[in-house]
Order: C-alpha cells, then sequence, then structure tokens
C-alpha cells in the first residue's frame, strides 16, 4: 500500500510497498491491517523526515509540532521561519524540507520556494533580534509579525520532474509525488515482468523477467583476464536488486548499462546469500506502455472519509463489486480527520469490470 502521512499543514512522508494479501481476506481485514500499520508508519515516518540534518532537523521538527499545535496552522514559509526558535532552524534543514516536499501546502512551486529560503531567513532573524533587544516591548501585539521578506525578483523555473523525484529519494528514501517509473507503469503490471519484490518466491537458479530502472551502474574489470563486466542496481515499483552482468552479456548490451535506462532482463536468480541477487543474460532497453493500455489498466479510484470507513460499508462495498468481477484494479483512498492519507490499491481478488451499472452503483465513493 501507499501511504501519504500530512501533519495539519506539513508534509511528513510516504512509504509505498506493495503487498500480497491472502485471498481469503475480507475487504475490511485489508484496511484494518493497513491502518494497523499505518499507526506505527506515523511516528516513524515524521522521525525520518525530522531527522533530514540529524539533530539540527529533529530539533527543529519537535520545535515546529509544538508551535503549530499552541499557536496554529503556519501559513507561509515565512511565518514558519518566523515563529520558530532561530537557533533550531537553519538553511540546510529549509533545503531538505523543500526539496522534499514539506512545504507543498503553501500552494508555491518548490523551486521558487527554494531561492526565498534566504529572504525568508532573514526577515526572521532580523525579527528575533528586535524582540530580543525590547524593540517591540511597547507593540507586543506586532511581536510575531515580522517585516515582509524582500522577494526575488524573478520566478525560479520549475524543478525538472526527475530532479523533483531524485531530492525525495535522496532525502526521504523513497518517493513522495510519483515515481519515475509510471508512464511505464501499465507495461510492468501487465503480468510479463516477475516484480522485485516477488523474486524471493523464485528457486535458486530460477530464470525471471524483470525490467525496471538502472537507478547505479558499476563497470568493472575481472582481475584474472581484464574482461568487462558490470554490478548494478535495477529499481521497480516495488522494490530494487542487485544485477551482475559478467562479460558475455556485457558485450552484448554495454550501450544499455547507463544509471537512469529502463531495461527489461532475462535473469537467472542467485540466492546463495541472505539477500537475492540477479545474473543478466540478456539486457533490452524497455518503452513506456501505449495510452490506451494505461486506462484498460488504470484502477478504479474509491475515496472515503475515513470515519466514514464502517466495517459494514466496507463489508456491502465487498458484496457489490463481488458481483462485477473484471480485468480493472481497485484502488481506495482514504483520509483521516487530522489530515492523514491512506491509499490503499487492492489485490487482483477485488479487480472489476467497471460497467456503466457498476460506475452508476459506486458514484457516491467517485472522486
Amino acid at each position: 500500500f501507499t501511504v501519504v502521512a500530512r501533519q495539519p499543514g506539513l508534509r511528513v512522508a510516504l512509504l509505498e510497498q506493495h503487498r500480497h494479501f491472502p485471498p481469503e481476506m475480507s475487504l475490511w481485514d485489508v484496511v484494518a491491517d493497513a491502518f494497523e500499520d499505518l499507526r506505527g508508519l506515523e511516528k516513524s515516518l515524521a522521525r525520518q523526515s525530522a531527522d533530514l540534518e540529524h539533530d539540527h532537523g529533529e530539533a527543529a521538527m519537535e520545535n515546529a509540532i509544538e508551535e503549530r499545535e499552541k499557536n496554529g496552522e503556519f501559513t507561509s514559509l515565512d511565518d514558519f521561519c518566523a515563529r520558530l526558535d532561530s537557533r533550531k532552524i537553519n538553511k540546510k534543514v529549509l533545503e531538505s524540507l523543500v526539496k522534499c516536499g514539506a512545504f507543498d501546502w503553501t500552494g508555491e512551486d518548490r523551486a521558487q520556494l527554494f531561492i526565498e529560503i534566504d529572504a525568508a531567513l532573514a526577515a526572521s532573524s532580523s525579527a528575533h533580534r528586535d524582540r530580543a533587544s525590547g524593540q517591540f516591548s511597547m507593540f507586543s501585539d506586532f511581536a510575531q509579525t515580522p517585516a515582509a521578506p524582500k522577494r526575488a525578483a524573478f520566478s525560479a523555473p520549475r524543478w525538472p520532474e526527475g530532479e523533483k523525484l531524485a531530492f525525495e529519494k535522496e532525502l526521504l528514501g523513497f518517493y513522495v509525488t510519483g515515481h519515475p517509473l509510471d508512464e511505464y507503469r501499465s507495461v510492468l503490471e501487465s503480468g510479463k515482468y516477475r516484480a522485485i519484490n516477488a523474486l524471493q518466491e523464485l528457486d535458486d537458479k530460477a530464470t525471471a523477467q524483470v525490467a525496471g530502472a538502472l537507478t547505479s551502474v558499476e563497470k568493472k574489470f575481472t582481475k584474472k583476464d581484464g574482461k568487462p563486466f558490470a554490478i548494478a542496481a535495477l529499481e521497480d515499483l516495488t522494490g530494487s536488486v542487485e544485477v551482475m552482468i559478467w562479460s558475455e552479456a556485457f558485450t552484448k548490451c554495454a550501450e544499455q548499462l547507463e544509471a537512469g535506462r529502463v531495461v527489461s532482463m532475462t535473469a537467472r536468480v542467485d540466492k546463495r546469500e541472505e539477500t537475492v541477487r540477479l545474473v543478466a543474460a540478456e539486457v533490452k532497453r524497455l518503452l513506456p506502455g501505449a495510452t490506451s493500455s494505461a486506462s484498460t489498466h488504470s484502477p478504479v479510484v474509491i475515496t472515503f472519509a475515513r470515519e466514514q470507513a464502517t466495517e459494514s460499508d466496507l463489508l456491502d462495498l465487498e458484496k457489490l463489486i463481488a458481483q462485477f468481477p473484471g480485468p480493472r484494479p481497485l484502488e481506495l483512498r482514504f483520509v483521516n480527520g487530522n489530515g492523514m492519507k491512506l491509499r490503499l490499491p487492492l489485490g487482483p481478488q477485488f479487480a472489476v469490470d467497471f460497467s456503466p451499472e457498476l460506475q452508476e452503483r459506486l458514484s457516491p465513493w467517485l472522486k
């Protein structure tokens, strides 16, 4: 499942996992299990986001949460800087928070926010100095309102989507607003390729067809005879795996072995160690799926307010979708009262034939 956890007004993180639920599990069991995990994830994700800059980041986030609970939601980057202890917030922390999407709630583009950081910090620092020196003592009503920072004289160009996602992965360890492989989703989920997180289910030395992006490629030469080979990391929508490409395969696919390239592979499973690895026999470039194919496999999304998603509601929904089995995957989306969001793609046992009749009966939940 995919969890998007939001502190009110402040994005915390997103964690994506693909899980295989036993067919005997009811829809309510699946959702209850997901929310049990969600409760445990909220604290760990908050800490992971807070630890962007080690101790400084954690102190800043603790200060931010305390300030928000005491004096209400933050309204902007400037307001955030003005209300926090200047000894606990610094430029590196803010840069990391902007890069990973923590200020997306402002509605401003990340690249633009990034170039405004210096001005926001300068304005808040000036206000803090004034308060410390007593200059606001006769005007306490204005003590929390620093002078408006000097804005950048130009609009920053948006970061390319790939760069924005790379920042998220670098800082949080996972993607937040999308995935570099989104345009390949229909191909990767077509059934032709084995999901990386399911490789463990295969026997040692079994042959598998896999596909994904090469996130790293290290080219080397053997010590004995100087033949070229490569060690690569392949990532799909479910996880990543180390791949060995020995000399014979290397010479046939060397032009494909570049970080960022999306490829398909025929490979042998290596389970001699605790972590599964692959030994590639063939590597080919993978092309995105056609739009028509992608739309055929796009999920039917049903949205609930979390407090409205009772066991009875979900059991009734399960009975309804059981009447319309088909190829379209089903996805549930929930929103907690505190703003936390849960996106839960369901397994193939819940796939539906999205006929006009089913569309009409599901209309209250289709957003």
